[in-house]
C-alpha cells in the first residue's frame, strides 16, 4: 500500500516480534545494486539512534550522523561527523559535520540552541526566542553562514546522506 501511494520503497518492517537488523542485512534483503540506488553506495552506518534526553554536562560524540529521540538540554553537547536530527527540543550545543563537512545539517522539532556549528561555521542563538517557535526547523550553511528555516514538506529532495 505504501509503495502504491508514494515513491517510497519499504525494505523491512520491524515490530516487537522481529529483531533489529543491520544495514547490511537490509541491503541484502532488498537486493540493492548501484543501478537501483542512485546515491551510489550506502555507508556502513549512516546514523545511529540515541534514545533519551541529554542533560547539562552530558556529551555525545559520534563518527556518523545521529538521530536523538529526546531533548538536548542547555549545557549538553552533541558532536557528529554527519547530520544531527533531534526529535525533541534542541536547547544545548550541536556541531554537525565536525570533520569540516559543510553540507551537514541540524534538524530539530524545537530549535532553540545555545550554539550551532556546521563544519567550521558557528552561529549563536538570539537571547530570546519567540514562544510560538515550535515548528520543525533545519539549520544549514548558505553563503558561508548558518541559516535556520522551517522544514517544508518536500525537504527530502534536498537532503543529502553524508558518509
Amino acid at each position: 500500500m505504501i509503495h502504491e501511494l508514494t515513491d517510497m520503497e519499504v525494505f523491512c518492517i520491524v515490530d516487537e516480534k522481529m529483531p533489529i537488523v543491520s544495514p547490511e542485512s537490509l541491503m541484502a534483503m532488498a537486493n540493492l545494486t548501484k543501478e537501483r540506488a542512485p546515491m551510489g553506495h550506502f555507508p556502513k552506518e549512516v546514523a545511529v539512534f540515541h534514545q533519551g534526553t541529554l542533560r547539562s554536562g552530558q556529551e555525545l560524540n559520534m563518527d556518523t550522523g545521529i538521530v536523538i529521540l529526546g531533548d538536548i538540554n542547555p549545557g549538553a553537547k552533541v558532536t557528529a561527523k554527519g547530520n544531527i536530527v533531534v526529535l525533541g527540543s534542541l536547547k544545548g550545543y550541536a556541531h554537525a559535520g565536525c570533520d569540516g563537512e559543510r553540507q551537514a545539517c541540524v534538524i530539530a522539532l524545537n530549535m532553540q540552541p545555545t550554539q550551532i556549528r556546521i563544519g567550521d561555521v558557528i552561529a549563536r542563538s538570539p537571547d530570546k526566542f519567540e514562544e510560538s517557535r515550535t515548528v520543525a526547523q533545519i539549520a544549514f550553511i548558505e553563503d558561508d553562514r548558518i541559516v535556520i528555516d522551517h522544514i517544508e514538506g518536500n525537504i527530502h529532495k534536498d537532503f543529502k546522506i553524508l558518509n
